[in-house]
């Protein structure tokens, strides 16, 4: 899987903290939204929107918008669930 993501998006931070939970290996793509790389043809083509993050899966789809992306996951990979837990926990208060 590759992440297109800019370091210092709170959607694409959204998108890393998911992978890192679920313990899915990645490659991480910079894109500098400073910069407008967002909008260069090359990430155009992988999101017609040009936003990010971006996720393309080991199949080469492209999935957009960190919610999107992180149901995508949760559909690929349910498990672990580390949010199970942390509801089990909660509900004990």
């Amino acid at each position: 899987m590759k992440l297109f993501n800019f370091f210092n998006s709170s959607a694409s931070y959204r998108v890393r903290i998911a992978l890192a939970l679920k313990g899915i290996d990645y490659q991480t793509e910079p894109v500098n939204i400073r910069l407008g790389e967002q909008y260069d043809t090359e990430y155009l083509q992988l999101n017609p929107v040009g936003v990010l993050p971006t996720l393309i899966d080991d199949e080469g789809n492209s999935i957009g918008q960190s919610l999107a992306i992180i149901d995508y996951l949760e559909q690929c990979f349910p498990v672990p669930q580390p949010y199970h837990k942390a509801h089990k926990y909660a509900l004990k208060y």
